[in-house]
């Protein structure tokens, strides 16, 4: 039960920022974000990151943060 409620929490959090759109961010985020980008071709998505190992992580975080949401849906709902 702890496990669900902390992994609901987690979804609901990754889902209110998954409306931050890069206009909100910091000069510092926009410019850790211009070094990356994401395609997708046959079911595959890509990610071309660039920088110190924080860029690369906050690039990450952002190309992915649909996929890491739909995943902790799916997660979630397999533990119930």
């Amino acid at each position: 039960m702890r496990k669900s409620t902390l992994l609901v929490g987690l979804v609901l959090f990754v889902a209110s920022q998954l409306g931050t759109r890069a206009a909100e961010f910091s000069a510092q985020q926009k410019q850790r974000l211009a070094k990356g980008h994401r395609h997708e071709k046959a079911g595959w998505t890509y990610l071309h990151l660039e920088g110190e190992a924080r860029e690369r992580g906050f690039q990450h975080g952002y190309l992915m943060a649909k996929g890491i949401a739909a995943a902790i849906r799916v997660t979630a709902a397999d533990q119930n």
